[in-house]
């Protein structure tokens, strides 16, 4: 669900490599216990996230793939106008 077309990623076998070493796993495990801690009640949801973007001081850039079938569209356009707000005020 990541890829659009994985045949397309040049790198696929570096991001998503069939032997990885100890290191690799940590990382890859620690990542995950982040994502869930950030966004997974329910899945990939948090309600409080929407406010605070407000918090973000960086310019920002919200890319979005046509084919996203991870997120749903709608999320990220809403944090397109959130950004958008912040922005003007």
């Amino acid at each position: 669900m990541v890829f659009y077309d994985v045949t397309q990623v040049a790198e696929r076998d570096k991001l998503f490599p069939i032997k990885t070493t100890p290191e690799e796993v940590e990382l890859r495990e620690n990542s995950q216990i982040m994502a869930q801690l950030l966004g997974w009640k329910p899945y990939m949801y948090n309600p409080k996230l929407i406010h605070r973007l407000r918090r973000v001081k960086s310019p920002t850039l919200v890319v979005w793939g046509k084919q996203d079938r991870l997120v749903p569209l709608a999320h990220g356009e809403a944090y397109q106008r959130r950004f958008a707000d912040r922005n003007s005020s």
